[in-house]
């Protein structure tokens, strides 16, 4: 393949080179061609160039013939004209002497003025032959000049011009001589180096085709060198890639096996994050039932204690040492109006002021994208709910209502911390009047509760219910004088 292509391109470059020789003996010829044809043109313009000098030189000749002729004419009219005057001159002279015989006698005084006015006459005569003569001299002059100045500008410029194209005419005749046996020898130049470069490149190619077939042979032999080099190459490389190939199974082997003990492990923490998911709920229904009932209790003995209390305040006061007047029945809405003798502002400072601070309630979580975070082990807080404070709580309260309020929210409503925020009994009970006489009207208008407002009320009740400071005791004297002053002022 090789040999063939080296062929190829040499046959390729010999036409190359044949089709360029082919176009510059075109060329040549065009040349030559080119040249004959302005040498050509070269001679028809001189040809012409000297006819044209002929015709100007006849014309010249004609025209310098017709004005000798025309002035030969005028000088002869002009000697014409003189001989005519002089005979005039003459006529008159011998009719004047005539005359003058016949009248000498009689015209001597006239013969006086004739003298004068034949003097006079001659002046004149003499005068305008003078002018005569000087506008022929001039006339004369006048075409000897033009003629002398239409000789020296032939001789000046038509000469000069008309030997400089005879001479440029020649140059070029010369140069083009000069051309031919350039072109000539170039030619043959060229001739002499062809032989030359076909005979150089013919023993480059025998030496060529002697390297090619060397060449050949060392190929042959570094082929099969080659060969035997590639199959132990391609063998090897085989059993890297079944090596490699096996230590891949093995370790997608590996890795299934870890990933099914992972998700496994995975399942059985989120199975017993659900378990104890329910029962967190099901404790919390608990609770609430506890709750519940926890604080109808103690609503019921609260609310008997404080009415023994009122009993035994208002029996005192009808005994009183001293007393003027009777007590029949006492309006209980006036009797727990506003009360001064009470120490508001002891109450106001031992009261809670706002409501707690809040506390960060973990939410709900993804149990397997925690388990990610945390490595795939350890134990969830599936609470939903913080876990309060037990310094919140009365020390009364027992064990299912504390963990009942562990699991409740730890920011209570606006009416639970104002009613847990009362911890006076007078202001407890003026609550629960105002509380009852709105009860009638808000039950009407009161939207269905929800499973959170049940919880709000829960929680509510739970923590007015759970303050944690003792209530203050009330002070019986305070109310047997506050009684006294009202029906005192009444009367």
């Amino acid at each position: 393949m090789g040999h063939e292509e080296a062929r190829a391109g040499a046959m390729r470059r010999d036409e190359q080179e044949a089709m360029k020789r082919l176009e510059m003996e075109a060329q040549a010829r065009e040349q030559r061609r080119r040249r004959q044809q302005q040498h050509e043109d070269a001679r028809r313009r001189q040809h012409a160039e000297r006819c044209e000098m002929e015709t100007q030189e006849t014309h010249q000749r004609k025209v310098d013939a017709v004005l000798q002729l025309e002035q030969e004419a005028k000088e002869k009219q002009k000697q014409q004209q003189i001989e005519q005057e002089k005979r005039q001159i003459e006529r008159r002279k011998l009719a004047a002497a005539k005359q003058a015989l016949e009248e000498i006698h009689q015209l001597e005084k006239q013969q006086q003025r004739e003298a004068l006015a034949r003097q006079q006459l001659e002046a004149e005569q003499q005068q305008l032959k003078r002018q005569r003569d000087d506008a022929v001299r001039q006339q004369i002059e006048l075409v000897e000049r033009q003629r002398e100045s239409r000789q020296r500008h032939f001789q000046r410029e038509v000469l000069g011009a008309v030997r400089s194209r005879l001479q440029e005419s020649s140059e070029r005749q010369l140069l083009s001589l000069e051309e031919h046996r350039s072109a000539l020898v170039i030619v043959d130049e060229k001739a002499q180096r062809r032989t030359d470069h076909l005979t150089k490149w013919w023993r480059r190619w025998q030496r060529r085709i002697k390297l090619y077939k060397r060449l050949q042979k060392q190929k042959t032999i570094a082929a099969v060198l080659i060969q035997h080099a590639w199959r132990a190459l391609v063998a090897l490389r085989t059993l890297r890639q079944a090596q490699v190939k096996q230590q891949y199974a093995r370790a997608a082997l590996r890795v299934q096996r870890g990933w099914r003990q992972w998700r496994h492990r995975k399942q059985q923490t989120l199975m017993k994050n659900q378990q104890t998911l329910m029962k967190n709920q099901q404790n919390l229904l608990k609770n609430q039932r506890a709750a519940a009932a926890a604080t109808t209790v103690q609503a019921a003995y609260r609310g008997y204690f404080i009415r023994n209390k009122l009993a035994a305040a208002l029996a005192s006061v009808t005994f009183v040492d001293g007393d003027e007047f009777e007590y029949d029945e006492v309006d209980l809405d006036a009797f727990l109006g506003g009360a001064p003798e009470i120490d508001d502002d002891d109450d106001e400072r031992d009261d809670v002021t706002g409501p707690l601070p809040p506390l960060p309630r973990p939410g709900w979580a993804d149990p397997l994208e925690e388990d990610e975070d945390r490595g795939g082990g350890g134990c969830l807080n599936t609470s939903p709910h913080p876990v309060v404070p037990h310094n919140l709580f009365p020390s009364q309260v027992d064990v299912l209502e504390r963990g009942f309020c562990e699991c409740l929210p730890l920011k209570p409503p606006a009416a639970a911390v104002t009613k847990a925020s009362s911890s006076s009994l007078y202001k407890r009970m003026q609550n629960a009047i105002a509380h009852g006489r709105k009860g009638k009207k808000s039950n009407a208008a009161a939207p269905k509760q929800t499973k959170d407002n049940n919880n709000t009320t829960v929680v509510s009740s739970v923590t007015w219910s759970s303050s944690g400071r003792k209530a203050k005791k009330v002070n019986v004297p305070s109310l047997v004088d506050r009684l006294r002053k009202t029906t005192a002022a009444t009367r």
